[in-house]
């Protein structure tokens, strides 16, 4: 009889150890080295986070390393950015997938010509950069992930944009994203999978466009911008970084993503829903010709802008959003900025 309970524990013993090990192969094989760059903006630090959290390395080329060190896990290994196409090649010959998220701010102030020129290079040239070390590289990374932006379709009140909607660039922003594609694009002759993440206005905690609201609600003096009845094209900081895990690990993910969530929000309803999520008023819109008096161009070509694209190619790809309702993501967002 002993005998035979020591015979059924060597069993469960083995069994259990055959299926940790079994796992443990698993994550070994699936663990990816990504090199990210761009990892201390907003949606930067979400995604090393995101990464390391699925087992991955993360590898964070960054200009000001004790900066990114203070804001990144210890777990992300950071190096030192260097443009030189000799050093950068050397660094991403270690890569399975590099990501670029890099970029100037466009929305933050008035631009000014040197103001265009300072974002032109940091998006449009960076991503050069990176293209041409790909070039050098013996053994290049199988994907390379361009973060770009919704802002590449023009502004129309009854269009609906999906990823193979025909591109006609029209002034700076349109202009500044398709170059910046285009670009990231010639690295198809290099890396086995480019993808492309059109991404939304992205909504999360300490960054993106809801900073710019909260201040006003938590001050009882919401507004929305202009007439309200533009499109609010957002998405949830926590999706983006899912939607790049689902690039990495499906092996037939490449193109062009449109990063937003599926459904229909003007900017109206997304202020009604951040005063109902805040238990704030909101009162009334900023008037349209007062923005542009203040910004310029920037009011024209960002803030009023009424641009509805459609995340096909995710949907086509069975992608499933975490948050499609707006009021459940403010909700997550702001569990503890209520009152």
């Amino acid at each position: 009889m002993i005998f035979k309970v020591k015979i059924f524990y060597n069993k469960i013993f083995c069994l259990t150890l055959h299926r940790y090990l079994t796992v443990k192969i698993k994550q070994r094989k699936n663990k990816m080295k990504i090199i990210l760059v761009g990892a201390t903006g907003f949606i930067g630090k979400a995604m090393v986070n995101k990464l390391l959290e699925n087992k991955h390395e993360v590898v964070v080329l960054a200009r000001n390393t004790r900066s990114a060190e203070k804001q990144l896990p210890a777990s992300a290994k950071i190096s030192v950015w260097n443009p030189e196409l000799e050093v950068l090649s050397k660094q991403l010959n270690i890569a399975d997938v590099l990501i670029n998220l890099a970029g100037e701010p466009i929305a933050d102030k008035r631009w000014t010509a040197e103001r265009k020129k300072s974002i032109s290079e940091s998006r449009i040239g960076l991503t050069g950069t990176l293209v041409e070390a790909l070039k050098k590289c013996s053994n290049p990374p199988k994907l390379f992930i361009q973060a770009s932006a919704i802002g590449v379709y023009n502004s129309k009140s009854n269009a609906l944009y999906t990823e193979t909607s025909e591109i006609k660039p029209t002034n700076f922003v349109t202009n500044l994203v398709h170059e910046t594609e285009v670009t990231a694009m010639k690295a198809q002759a290099i890396v086995e999978r480019v993808a492309i993440m059109r991404i939304g206005l992205v909504l999360g905690k300490n960054g993106g466009v809801l900073q710019s609201f909260l201040p006003s609600f938590r001050n009882f003096a919401g507004t929305w911008l202009g007439s309200g009845k533009q499109a609010f094209p957002w998405i949830h900081l926590n999706d983006i970084c899912r939607i790049a895990i689902h690039i990495i690990e499906n092996e037939g993910s490449k193109g062009v993503y449109n990063a937003v969530a599926p459904g229909n929000l003007n900017a109206k309803e997304f202020s009604k829903a951040l005063a109902k999520v805040m238990k704030r008023p909101v009162w009334f819109g900023v008037p349209g010709f007062l923005l542009k008096l203040v910004f310029g161009e920037l009011a024209q070509e960002v803030l009023l802008t009424d641009i509805k694209p459609l995340p096909e190619a995710l949907l086509k790809e069975n992608f499933k959003f975490q948050f499609t309702e707006i009021e459940a993501a403010l909700n997550d967002i702001l569990k503890t900025d209520k009152n």
